[in-house]
Protein backbone atom coordinates (compact mmCIF):
# COMPACT_ATOMS: atom_id res chain seq x y z
CA UNK A 1 0.00 0.00 0.00
CA UNK A 2 3.10 2.43 -0.65
CA UNK A 3 1.12 4.48 -3.14
CA UNK A 4 -1.61 5.21 -0.71
CA UNK A 5 1.39 6.52 2.00
CA UNK A 6 2.03 10.36 1.45
CA UNK A 7 5.09 12.00 0.63
CA UNK A 8 6.78 13.24 4.34
CA UNK A 9 6.30 16.70 3.64
CA UNK A 10 2.64 16.44 2.71
CA UNK A 11 2.54 14.97 6.28
CA UNK A 12 4.05 17.44 8.14
CA UNK A 13 2.58 20.20 5.93
CA UNK A 14 -1.15 19.01 6.90
CA UNK A 15 0.09 18.13 10.68
CA UNK A 16 -1.67 14.91 10.88
CA UNK A 17 -0.77 14.11 14.19
CA UNK A 18 2.58 12.94 14.06
CA UNK A 19 5.16 12.60 17.49
CA UNK A 20 8.12 11.24 16.53
CA UNK A 21 9.92 13.61 14.13
CA UNK A 22 12.33 11.11 13.02
CA UNK A 23 10.08 8.12 12.20
CA UNK A 24 7.11 10.26 10.76
CA UNK A 25 6.11 7.25 8.02
CA UNK A 26 6.64 4.69 10.61
CA UNK A 27 4.38 6.68 12.97
CA UNK A 28 1.92 7.33 10.01
CA UNK A 29 1.18 3.62 9.13
CA UNK A 30 1.35 2.64 12.96
CA UNK A 31 -1.48 5.03 14.03
CA UNK A 32 -3.37 3.49 11.13
CA UNK A 33 -3.17 0.24 11.58
CA UNK A 34 -3.89 0.46 15.46
CA UNK A 35 -6.85 2.38 14.80
CA UNK A 36 -8.23 0.03 12.00
CA UNK A 37 -7.93 -2.31 14.36
CA UNK A 38 -9.43 -1.28 17.05
CA UNK A 39 -12.48 0.26 14.87
CA UNK A 40 -12.64 -3.52 13.86
CA UNK A 41 -12.39 -5.46 17.11
CA UNK A 42 -14.14 -2.71 19.50
CA UNK A 43 -16.53 -1.09 17.15
CA UNK A 44 -17.93 -3.25 14.95
CA UNK A 45 -16.82 -2.47 11.56
CA UNK A 46 -17.88 -5.16 8.97
CA UNK A 47 -16.25 -6.21 5.79
CA UNK A 48 -20.11 -4.81 4.68
CA UNK A 49 -20.08 -1.76 6.78
CA UNK A 50 -20.77 1.46 5.01
CA UNK A 51 -18.51 3.80 7.39
CA UNK A 52 -17.06 7.39 7.89
CA UNK A 53 -14.77 8.90 9.25
CA UNK A 54 -15.02 12.87 10.25
CA UNK A 55 -11.67 13.72 10.18
CA UNK A 56 -9.79 11.52 8.01
CA UNK A 57 -6.96 13.44 7.29
CA UNK A 58 -4.52 11.91 4.30
CA UNK A 59 -6.23 8.44 5.06
CA UNK A 60 -3.82 7.10 7.34
CA UNK A 61 -6.91 5.11 8.89
CA UNK A 62 -8.60 4.43 5.32
CA UNK A 63 -5.36 2.54 4.11
CA UNK A 64 -6.06 -0.61 6.11
CA UNK A 65 -9.71 -0.64 5.05
CA UNK A 66 -8.93 -1.14 1.31
CA UNK A 67 -7.95 -4.34 1.88
CA UNK A 68 -10.72 -5.38 4.47
CA UNK A 69 -13.83 -3.85 2.81
CA UNK A 70 -15.87 -6.05 0.86
CA UNK A 71 -19.62 -4.71 -0.12
CA UNK A 72 -18.78 -2.13 2.17
CA UNK A 73 -17.67 1.21 1.71
CA UNK A 74 -15.74 4.23 3.31
CA UNK A 75 -16.09 7.98 3.17
CA UNK A 76 -13.70 10.21 4.71
CA UNK A 77 -14.53 13.77 5.28
CA UNK A 78 -11.73 16.85 6.36
CA UNK A 79 -11.11 20.58 6.53
CA UNK A 80 -7.98 20.49 4.68
CA UNK A 81 -8.61 20.95 1.07
CA UNK A 82 -5.14 19.42 0.17
CA UNK A 83 -5.50 16.05 2.35
CA UNK A 84 -9.03 15.44 0.22
CA UNK A 85 -7.38 16.22 -3.15
CA UNK A 86 -4.17 13.79 -2.26
CA UNK A 87 -6.86 11.00 -0.86
CA UNK A 88 -9.25 11.57 -4.09
CA UNK A 89 -6.46 11.09 -6.59
CA UNK A 90 -4.96 8.26 -4.79
CA UNK A 91 -8.03 5.86 -4.45
CA UNK A 92 -9.47 7.05 -7.28
CA UNK A 93 -9.47 3.16 -8.40
CA UNK A 94 -11.43 1.93 -5.54
CA UNK A 95 -15.57 2.89 -6.31
CA UNK A 96 -16.04 2.41 -2.46
CA UNK A 97 -13.99 5.10 -1.38
CA UNK A 98 -14.35 8.43 -1.49
CA UNK A 99 -13.59 11.79 -0.02
CA UNK A 100 -15.15 15.27 0.44
CA UNK A 101 -14.04 18.46 1.59
CA UNK A 102 -15.73 20.29 4.64
CA UNK A 103 -15.25 23.84 3.78
CA UNK A 104 -15.71 24.35 7.69
CA UNK A 105 -13.56 27.40 9.44
CA UNK A 106 -10.92 26.40 11.58
CA UNK A 107 -8.45 28.47 12.93
CA UNK A 108 -5.21 26.03 12.43
CA UNK A 109 -6.27 23.82 9.30
CA UNK A 110 -8.87 26.55 7.46
CA UNK A 111 -8.97 30.11 8.09
CA UNK A 112 -10.20 31.49 5.45
CA UNK A 113 -13.66 29.63 5.58
CA UNK A 114 -16.74 31.12 7.10
CA UNK A 115 -18.75 28.08 7.95
CA UNK A 116 -18.46 27.20 11.56
CA UNK A 117 -18.36 23.68 13.04
CA UNK A 118 -21.71 24.51 14.91
CA UNK A 119 -23.81 25.02 11.65
CA UNK A 120 -22.61 22.43 9.51
CA UNK A 121 -24.80 19.47 8.19
CA UNK A 122 -23.08 16.60 7.12
CA UNK A 123 -23.86 16.32 3.26
CA UNK A 124 -25.54 12.76 3.90
CA UNK A 125 -29.25 11.42 4.46
CA UNK A 126 -30.48 9.99 7.47
CA UNK A 127 -28.93 6.46 8.30
CA UNK A 128 -26.43 6.30 5.88
CA UNK A 129 -23.51 4.30 7.95
CA UNK A 130 -22.91 1.42 9.85
CA UNK A 131 -20.25 3.37 11.90
CA UNK A 132 -18.97 6.32 12.46
CA UNK A 133 -15.64 7.88 13.74
CA UNK A 134 -13.00 10.57 14.77
CA UNK A 135 -9.99 10.35 16.20
CA UNK A 136 -8.51 13.56 17.72
CA UNK A 137 -11.38 15.81 16.64
CA UNK A 138 -13.02 16.43 19.91
CA UNK A 139 -9.47 17.46 21.13
CA UNK A 140 -9.92 20.69 19.09
CA UNK A 141 -13.54 21.39 19.06
CA UNK A 142 -15.40 23.63 21.47
CA UNK A 143 -18.43 22.12 23.08
CA UNK A 144 -21.45 23.52 20.67
CA UNK A 145 -19.46 22.52 18.07
CA UNK A 146 -19.14 19.26 19.26
CA UNK A 147 -22.98 18.75 20.17
CA UNK A 148 -23.85 19.27 16.59
CA UNK A 149 -21.29 17.16 15.19
CA UNK A 150 -22.76 14.47 17.96
CA UNK A 151 -26.25 15.58 16.76
CA UNK A 152 -25.27 14.78 12.86
CA UNK A 153 -23.27 11.74 13.81
CA UNK A 154 -26.38 10.37 15.31
CA UNK A 155 -28.73 11.37 12.41
CA UNK A 156 -26.90 9.93 9.51
CA UNK A 157 -26.12 6.47 11.71
CA UNK A 158 -28.31 3.95 10.98
CA UNK A 159 -30.53 2.49 13.67
CA UNK A 160 -27.98 0.43 15.85
CA UNK A 161 -24.87 1.72 14.33
CA UNK A 162 -22.13 2.78 16.71
CA UNK A 163 -19.83 5.59 16.41
CA UNK A 164 -16.39 6.00 18.17
CA UNK A 165 -14.32 9.27 19.16
CA UNK A 166 -11.90 10.33 21.07
CA UNK A 167 -11.42 13.25 23.92
CA UNK A 168 -9.85 14.98 26.37
CA UNK A 169 -11.92 14.08 28.96
CA UNK A 170 -12.36 16.53 32.31
CA UNK A 171 -13.33 14.72 35.67
CA UNK A 172 -12.52 14.79 38.97
CA UNK A 173 -9.41 13.29 38.35
CA UNK A 174 -7.61 14.91 35.23
CA UNK A 175 -9.16 18.09 35.47
CA UNK A 176 -7.66 18.98 38.56
CA UNK A 177 -3.98 17.89 36.92
CA UNK A 178 -4.45 20.49 33.61
CA UNK A 179 -3.44 23.56 36.27
CA UNK A 180 -0.54 24.71 36.37
CA UNK A 181 1.88 22.80 33.81
CA UNK A 182 4.11 24.61 31.83
CA UNK A 183 2.96 26.26 28.53
CA UNK A 184 4.75 24.00 26.44
CA UNK A 185 2.90 21.05 27.78
CA UNK A 186 -0.09 20.21 25.59
CA UNK A 187 -2.20 19.20 28.48
CA UNK A 188 -2.19 22.45 30.05
CA UNK A 189 -5.86 24.28 30.33
CA UNK A 190 -5.73 26.71 32.28
CA UNK A 191 -9.13 28.94 30.72
CA UNK A 192 -12.32 28.18 31.77
CA UNK A 193 -15.06 27.61 28.35
CA UNK A 194 -18.64 26.08 28.42
CA UNK A 195 -18.25 22.60 28.74
CA UNK A 196 -14.45 22.29 29.78
CA UNK A 197 -11.09 23.72 29.48
CA UNK A 198 -8.64 25.41 27.14
CA UNK A 199 -5.08 25.70 26.84
CA UNK A 200 -4.34 28.82 25.05
CA UNK A 201 -7.12 31.63 25.59
CA UNK A 202 -6.48 33.30 22.26
CA UNK A 203 -6.19 29.89 20.37
CA UNK A 204 -8.95 28.07 22.38
CA UNK A 205 -9.03 24.91 19.55
CA UNK A 206 -5.38 24.33 19.96
CA UNK A 207 -5.99 21.92 22.61
CA UNK A 208 -9.47 21.27 24.39
CA UNK A 209 -11.08 19.29 27.24
CA UNK A 210 -14.16 18.60 27.58
CA UNK A 211 -16.44 17.60 30.59
CA UNK A 212 -17.00 13.97 30.95
CA UNK A 213 -20.67 14.46 32.51
CA UNK A 214 -21.17 17.35 29.86
CA UNK A 215 -20.26 15.01 26.93
CA UNK A 216 -22.85 12.03 28.68
CA UNK A 217 -25.06 13.94 28.81
CA UNK A 218 -24.83 15.31 24.65
CA UNK A 219 -24.94 11.33 23.87
CA UNK A 220 -28.26 11.18 25.46
CA UNK A 221 -29.44 14.13 24.29
CA UNK A 222 -28.92 12.99 20.26
CA UNK A 223 -30.36 9.17 21.49
CA UNK A 224 -27.20 7.68 21.67
CA UNK A 225 -26.62 5.15 24.33
CA UNK A 226 -22.98 4.90 25.84
CA UNK A 227 -21.45 1.46 25.77
CA UNK A 228 -17.83 1.94 26.80
CA UNK A 229 -16.08 4.50 28.02
CA UNK A 230 -12.09 4.20 28.14
CA UNK A 231 -10.16 6.57 30.16
CA UNK A 232 -6.65 6.68 29.56
CA UNK A 233 -3.91 8.33 32.00
CA UNK A 234 -2.79 11.49 29.55
CA UNK A 235 -3.53 13.76 32.50
CA UNK A 236 -1.52 11.50 34.88
CA UNK A 237 -3.60 11.08 37.18
CA UNK A 238 -4.59 7.62 36.77
CA UNK A 239 -1.50 5.78 37.57
CA UNK A 240 -3.24 1.89 37.06
CA UNK A 241 -3.91 2.70 33.76
CA UNK A 242 -0.80 2.31 31.38
CA UNK A 243 -2.31 3.67 28.18
CA UNK A 244 -1.51 7.29 27.73
CA UNK A 245 -3.39 8.39 24.61
CA UNK A 246 -6.66 10.18 23.92
CA UNK A 247 -10.17 8.90 26.26
CA UNK A 248 -12.82 7.35 23.98
CA UNK A 249 -16.28 6.55 24.23
CA UNK A 250 -18.07 4.13 22.04
CA UNK A 251 -22.02 4.43 21.66
CA UNK A 252 -24.83 2.94 19.77
CA UNK A 253 -27.98 4.56 18.22
CA UNK A 254 -31.52 3.37 19.91
CA UNK A 255 -33.04 1.49 17.18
Amino acid sequence: MDHLTPPVELIAQNNVGIHDKENILAEYRKIGTYLFTVLKNRAGVRPDSDILDMGCGLGRVAAPFTTYLTSGSYTGVDVVKSSIDWCAERYSGLPNFRFIHADLYSEFYNPKATVSAENYRFPFEDGSFDVVWSSSLFTHMLFDAVDNYLGEMSRVLKPGGRIWNSYLLLDEISEPLVHGRPRSDGRRMEHEVKGGRVGWKDKPEWVVGLRLDGINELHRKHGLEIVETQLSNWSGGREDVPYKGQDVIIARKAS
